[in-house]
């Protein structure tokens, strides 16, 4: 009885990662092909501090949605955080850990379970990322194809300690 339970939990929990993936998926494929969105994200974080906009998180690199590296490849990324629920009070819509998805001006998809926090503090206090590589190396990123399962795969949890 006990293990068709754990077994229930898991293939909930299975779900709502799935769930998850398939509607951020959605959200970061509309922002990253759409050429002008791009262009204004990059201007905004170009020109915005996060005293004008809440849209942006770190001065000149990162908002909501896009992480701008310092040699101008880009990320757009929506990331889940658990503890964004539980400070809310609301209850989770997913009932999902750390996951991370992303899609690159490379072209390339990405997934992580590297903890962010909760409106990405693990990063707000860095330099801009140097480029995407640097940055799927330390918070290890890696690829898939933009639609599959393997996301859900457990990567590290902390990020590397710096960009080498």
């Amino acid at each position: 009885m006990l293990f068709s339970i754990v077994l229930f939990q898991r293939d909930q929990e299975l779900q709502a990662r799935r769930d998850w993936k398939n509607e951020a998926i959605s959200l970061i494929t509309n922002f990253a092909n759409d050429p002008e969105w791009v262009r204004k994200e990059k201007a905004l974080l170009a020109n915005g501090t996060n005293d004008r906009d809440p849209t942006v998180l770190a001065d000149e690199w990162l908002s909501t949605h896009m992480i701008l590296m310092s040699n101008d490849e880009w990320l757009v990324y929506k990331n889940h955080c658990p503890k964004e629920s539980m400070r809310s009070g609301i209850r989770p819509r997913y009932a999902v850990r750390d996951i991370f998805l992303a899609k690159g001006s490379n072209g390339k998809w990405y997934y992580s379970t590297c903890h962010f926090c909760v409106g990405m503090m693990v990063i707000i206090e860095e330099d801009p990322p140097p480029s995407i590589d640097k940055f799927a190396k330390r918070y290890h990123l890696r690829e898939f194809d933009g639609q599959s399962d393997d996301s859900l795969q457990q990567t590290e949890m902390m990020p590397e300690s710096d960009w080498d």
